[in-house]
């Protein structure tokens, strides 16, 4: 099958091509990743440039910077996806780091108190999502700012629900775009531009007033793309719905392995894109097993070992047997 790449691919290679740092090859690739359109004749071509991320960040891992360069920092995406928080000063970030995952950032009045970035593990169901707290944004970043937003699967915005969040809303986009960044339901296909899944978060909705302000927000901004939600991380209200609009924005499915003739495993799921099939969780447990892969038996709410074909694509919560 052809790749029919489009033609922006070719632009973004072009400007892979031209780029000087392995921080800006990244973003180029990932770049072309969004773009290329999935289906089998782009399969190979896919795993080609995820190799060559996987290489450049060796490259940048392995770099050291010396005294009188400016520091930099990379954040190796772990669990079912990496999600960065961000927005503007003092909205609560870091708070709702340590309400949802070990991870322990300094939290305090005074803006700016986040100035590296520090990931977490959230706990979802059986899964978990990586949480990356950044620095506030601001009209001036570091490369390695932009890049980590740039690279996220998914953005976490939080506004403050004791100030107006519609203006800060309108900031945070403003600012967002002179990173060249766009959430995918405001403009769609801008050359030059990464569009993300935002989710967008609330906070501090057990404060005088927060209903109202959360009501008049609700009214000004009709995004369908995008999912908001209310939170307080100060009293843990609404964290566990928070974790599943990030799974959902994520655009990916558990799916479970099944041995013939034994139970299923149920603790570990194998976590795929939506949209993938039997070969691509073959490919996934082990390449012997795709290329020798002859059908599937599936179990779900409404199939009970159901023979399926390897293009049969896969739902969330689906127990799969391979055959080979």
């Amino acid at each position: 099958m052809p790749a029919n790449l489009p033609p922006e691919y070719f632009q973004t290679e072009r400007k892979y091509r031209q780029a000087k740092t392995p921080q800006e090859k990244i973003s180029s690739l990932e770049e072309m990743l969004m773009i290329m359109p999935k289906h089998k004749g782009t399969d190979k071509l896919r795993a080609a440039l995820r190799r060559k991320i996987a290489r450049l960040k060796d490259v940048i891992i392995s770099q050291k910077y010396k005294g009188g360069r400016r520091a930099s920092y990379y954040i190796d995406k772990e669990g079912a996806g990496q999600v960065v928080i961000t927005g503007l000063p003092n909205v609560g970030k870091s708070s709702l780091l340590r309400a949802v995952t070990r991870a322990k950032p300094e939290v305090a009045d005074y803006p700016f108190t986040t100035r590296t970035p520090t990931p977490g593990m959230m706990d979802y169901e059986d899964i978990n999502i990586q949480l990356v707290d950044t620095p506030p944004l601001s009209e001036v970043a570091e490369p390695w700012f932009i890049d980590i937003l740039k690279r996220a699967d998914v953005l976490l915005i939080i506004l403050d629900l004791t100030d107006d969040p519609l203006k800060q809303w309108e900031e945070t986009l403003r600012l967002l775009r002179t990173f060249k960044i766009i959430p995918k339901d405001v403009l769609q296909d801008i050359y030059g531009f990464t569009i993300k899944k935002i989710v967008v978060a609330l906070n501090k909705q057990d404060m005088p007033g927060a209903s109202e302000r959360l009501a008049n927000f609700k009214w000004d901004v009709i995004l369908p793309l995008i999912s908001i939600i209310s939170i307080s991380a100060q009293k843990n209200e609404n964290l566990d719905l928070l974790g599943k609009h990030l799974y959902q924005a994520l655009d990916i499915i558990r799916v479970y392995s099944k041995t013939p003739g034994k139970k299923p495993d149920l603790n570990e799921p194998y976590v795929l894109e939506k949209g993938s099939t039997i070969l691509g969780l073959a490919e996934r447990v082990h390449k012997e097993i795709a290329a020798k892969l002859k059908f599937a038996r599936i179990w779900n709410k409404k199939s009970n070992g159901l023979r399926v074909e390897k293009n049969y694509v896969l739902c969330d919560k689906d127990i799969v047997e391979l055959r080979v």
